[in-house]
């Protein structure tokens, strides 16, 4: 299981319970021919793997008597415990492994739990614990990037962009880049792009700041930005990229675009 918030994880009591389940125990059974008969026995069930457990807060984790458990089940009992059969080759079932619990929050101090500061603690009776101060630097750059698709010839350039042309929602502390990028039609079929690994797409620049504005989302056009797309050679294909930032490095790992499925882009070039 997973928990992701901005702000704070609070449990007072209760269990968060990730363990592996029991094995069950081996089963005694009859046999017989003709002649004779005799028991044997089936081999014990194998206790479950331990699941993971992580609690990543952009604020504080406070477990307050709570317990985490993502212990290993324990390996099923020999076939003939709790009978009066000897039976030397039962064998009972291994214990499931530990599994992992890892927790993050904004100063790496776990209130209400032992041991509760940051470290590795693979003697962790629970699981292998990792307690960690957050890091924005595990996280990469959250962008969204669209494939190369067709437009118009722009002859003799691309006009410039209007900030009427982006439609854009930021929030306090958020902004956007985007970046533009162009490349030529394969020769051999201009309805695709040239995409051979000998430097045919131009490196992205960028066309426009998205911000917020206190009220209204504000779109800054950097000038002359489209005609560093090249167009008097690269006419058919145009690739957009969106760069999202955030002041808050904690907002930017949990925030919206962290988990993101789909943007839509909307555009429109040359009118």
């Amino acid at each position: 299981m997973t928990i992701l918030a901005s702000g704070s994880i609070i449990a007072s009591g209760g269990e968060i319970d990730a363990s592996g389940g029991d094995g069950g125990q081996g089963a005694l059974f009859n046999q017989y021919t003709f002649q004779s008969s005799w028991r044997q026995a089936s081999g014990a069930g194998g206790g479950g793997a331990g699941g993971s457990i992580v609690l990543i807060s952009g604020d504080a984790i406070q477990l307050g008597g709570t317990s985490i458990d993502a212990r290993g089940g324990t390996g099923g009992d020999r076939a003939n415990v709790g009978t009066n059969v000897t039976c030397n080759r039962c064998n009972a079932g291994g214990d499931g492994g530990r599994g992992f619990i890892f927790m993050m929050d904004k100063d790496g101090q776990i209130e209400g739990m032992l041991p509760g500061s940051p470290g590795e603690y693979d003697g962790f009776a629970n699981g292998v614990l990792t307690i960690s101060e957050f890091n924005t630097d595990r996280f990469s750059s959250i962008s969204a990037i669209t494939e190369l698709f067709p437009v118009n010839a722009a002859d003799p350039n691309y006009q410039e962009l209007q900030a009427s042309d982006v439609v854009a929602v930021v929030s306090v502390g958020q902004s956007i880049a985007l970046y533009a990028s162009s490349c030529p039609a394969d020769p051999d079929d201009p309805t695709f792009p040239d995409t051979r690994d000998d430097g045919q797409e131009l490196p992205g620049v960028r066309v426009a700041n998205i911000r917020y504005g206190g009220g209204p989302v504000v779109v800054d056009i950097v000038p002359g930005a489209m005609s560093g797309l090249d167009t008097a050679q690269r006419d058919a294909f145009v690739r957009l990229r969106a760069v999202f930032d955030y002041t808050d490095g904690v907002e930017a790992a949990l925030g919206p675009f962290a988990a993101m499925d789909e943007v839509t882009v909307r555009f429109q070039f040359n009118g």
